[in-house]
């Protein structure tokens, strides 16, 4: 990660993330605002972050899963006592049931991995961001060789 100068967030070049202007934005706000306002000060840093450093904690969070193979399929409890999962990468919600944020479909692991079909999930989002880092495959879906 780098350190820039703290700067107002209309000055801050967009660095191909709406997630990191956000971030940028809320840190500059919190900097120079209320009591403790260190708009004034001149060696103020603040983190910068690349799209790769943004997508790092993701890749981390599923590096367990690097160079497994993966099925897109609907959502399907691992066992009845379960009533939901969550991406291995961003913590996203898998469940059967509707709701906010909900996902019903994704990335399961087959069968061939340790701890079984189904056991672990990759939202769609994350399948796309991270497939090259953490080289996946996706297996063929079995309903669909005849």
């Amino acid at each position: 990660m780098r350190w820039v100068r703290a700067a107002p967030p209309s000055k801050l070049k967009r660095v191909g993330s709406n997630l990191v202007g956000a971030v940028a934005s809320q840190v500059y706000s919190a900097l120079t605002a209320g009591p403790y306002n260190l708009a004034g000060l001149t060696n103020l840093s603040v983190p910068y972050m690349s799209v790769e450093d943004a997508n790092q904690w993701r890749i981390d969070n599923a590096s367990h899963l690097k160079g497994v193979r993966l099925q897109f399929r609907r959502y399907t409890r691992w066992r009845d006592s379960w009533d939901h999962d969550h991406c291995a990468a961003c913590w996203a919600k898998f469940a059967e049931f509707d709701g906010p944020d909900i996902q019903h479909e994704g990335y399961a692991t087959c069968d061939d991995y340790r701890l079984g079909a189904y056991y672990e999930w990759i939202c769609q989002t994350c399948f796309q961001d991270l497939k090259d880092d953490l080289q996946w495959t996706v297996a063929a879906d079995p309903k669909s060789q005849v």
